[in-house]
């Protein structure tokens, strides 16, 4: 009797075990974004040049007007110019934004994450496959050490 109830004790804290290992790994999966790399939808690249792109990241969200449209694929430094570079790959069928759209990074909340907010301009012309938005349509993140700096400098 003692063994048996021994036995059913091992055995409902392996189940247990099972079940959390399984639920850890689809919260992974989920946060990490692998269930997208399956996903049958097709995108586009358009490269954005930034003054600085504080704390900005591969697989942040690009919205227009809050709806996600695409994510950020690449990041990298202009090493001529010494520019950030980023290229977001954008969902095709939204293939009528603008070619003189402004982009900015913005903050989620108070302390969130970055992401790029696509402002839609008037152009009759469109973004297409590896077109660029200049850095003059781009507004920066805003770094708060600097924001706090410059209020202790006066």
């Amino acid at each position: 009797m003692i063994y048996n109830a021994k036995k059913s004790i091992e055995i409902a804290v392996g189940i247990f075990m099972v079940l959390s290992l399984f639920i850890f790994a689809l919260f992974s999966a989920k946060i990490s974004g692998v269930n997208n790399i399956y996903s049958k939808k097709s995108y586009y690249d358009v490269y954005v040049e930034f003054d600085n792109i504080g704390n900005l990241k591969l697989k942040s969200k690009v919205s227009i007007s809050g709806v996600c449209i695409g994510r950020v694929k690449d990041i990298y430094l202009d090493k001529n110019f010494f520019y950030a570079k980023v290229c977001l790959s954008i969902e095709k069928d939204v293939n009528n934004i603008p070619d003189d759209t402004k982009a900015s990074i913005l903050t989620s909340g108070l302390l969130g994450d970055n992401y790029i907010d696509l402002n839609l301009g008037f152009s009759s012309e469109y973004l297409k496959h590896n077109d660029s938005i200049p850095i003059e349509n781009t507004d920066s993140a805003i770094i708060f050490e600097r924001l706090i700096y410059s209020f202790i400098k006066r």
